[in-house]
């Protein structure tokens, strides 16, 4: 766990030293829903997600529970893009027990598209960060 976490910090550095990483998230709302009963880590959640939606490369959307079943439904994945002539773009999919790197195209192609498809019906940025907010004051 410690690992996982330092991981994701290190992570976290790339959005926002020079040059910054563009980053775009669709967060399903449930996920905000189940923080929000985590009291001892909601507020400080929220609020990075909050602070960190505020900066010019970050999105941050949230897919709203009246959105109803979506393709993603079966876990989280994580779009990787390089600069051209370094890596081919790769996926990254997380399970309960660790993760799979992959950079097939067919998967990181067929994951695109349910990515698009995700933030096609999640909500506008600034609705997101009205969500967010909402939850933040629980």
């Amino acid at each position: 766990m410690d690992r996982q976490v330092a991981l994701r910090l290190k992570r976290q550095e790339r959005l926002i030293n020079e040059p910054a990483l563009d980053f775009r998230a669709v967060i399903s709302e449930a996920a905000l829903a189940r923080c929000a009963h985590q009291e001892s880590i909601a507020s400080e959640q929220f609020a990075h997600l909050l602070h960190m939606s505020k900066r010019p490369n970050v999105s941050i959307r949230v897919l709203p529970f009246e959105a109803g079943l979506h393709n993603s439904m079966t876990g989280s994945f994580v779009l990787l893009d390089f600069p051209p002539d370094t890596w081919s773009p790769a996926v990254y999919q997380e399970h309960a027990v660790g993760g799979h790197l992959s950079h097939d195209r067919a998967l990181v192609s067929g994951l695109s598209s349910v990515f698009e498809d995700l933030r096609s019906r999640a909500l506008a940025e600034s609705a997101s960060h009205k969500v967010i907010s909402r939850y933040a004051q629980r």
